[in-house]
């Protein structure tokens, strides 16, 4: 049977405990108190004892605790390796990967390129049906259209040294997010053409409703609101008197 709480806690209510010490752990960094890390180190011990990890709610929360105190204690290749082989929750993704870039910065330093993504593991950036990373994904089609919205030309051999991905791979998602766009762009359109066929007829339906007689254009009915005679403009204004 499943066990449900450690010591008083249920488990939703130690994922919120341990989030409130991780967040204060991070924000603090360096200057983490030693009161902070105790509690980490105590809540990693007591689940690690009594939490079943075959559980994955239980193993979600030790892994994520350990890979905050390699963290902390700036235990980087630790800390890489943990979030490598460990498990963890799609909530926690953005702040683990933080975490995982920190480390990847004081590793490799200067040897990163300006602006090149992160290639995260797939425990915390999952691949696409053909192995590529999400972030990377993402990454190319912000590229995309930053390019298409400045008119400028895709640069697919930079993105081959920033990703490593092949040219061939890169051209072809470019192919795809173009055709995304277009299909975008036929929906925008014939969107925006039924509106204006629509107005349209919503204009037509007044001017044959509102069929005023002092207009100076003849009545589109032949049956006006109010009777009128017209004078010919070539005919003298005056009454005649009988």
């Amino acid at each position: 049977m499943e066990r449900t709480d450690i010591f008083g806690y249920t488990l939703e209510q130690l994922n919120t405990v341990v989030d409130t010490l991780i967040k204060e752990s991070l924000a603090r960094n360096d200057a983490i108190s030693a009161n902070t890390k105790q509690k980490l180190e105590k809540v990693l011990f007591d689940v690690e004892r009594f939490g079943d990890t075959t559980q994955l709610q239980i193993l979600l929360v030790r892994d994520k605790l350990r890979a905050v105190l390699f963290f902390v204690d700036k235990h980087y290749d630790h800390l890489q390796k943990m979030i490598t082989f460990g498990t963890f929750a799609e909530s926690d993704f953005k702040i683990i990967r933080e975490m995982y870039k920190e480390a990847e910065l004081a590793i490799r330093g200067n040897t990163l390129q300006p602006k090149a993504p992160i290639l995260y593991p797939a425990s915390i950036d999952p691949r696409d049906a053909d192995g590529i990373p999400g972030t990377i994904n993402e990454y190319l089609e912000n590229h995309y259209k930053v390019r298409r919205a400045t008119h400028k030309s895709l640069k697919a051999r930079k993105l081959v040294e920033m990703t490593g991905l092949s040219e061939e791979v890169i051209q072809a998602k470019f192919d795809l997010y173009r055709g995304i766009w277009k299909a975008k762009q036929k929906e925008k359109e014939k969107k925006q053409k039924k509106e204006e066929e629509h107005n349209f007829h919503i204009y037509q339906r007044v001017l044959r409703t509102y069929n005023f007689p002092f207009l100076p254009s003849p009545p589109m009915t032949r049956h006006d609101r109010f009777p009128l005679h017209r004078i010919p403009l070539n005919e003298p204004l005056f009454i005649e008197i009988p």
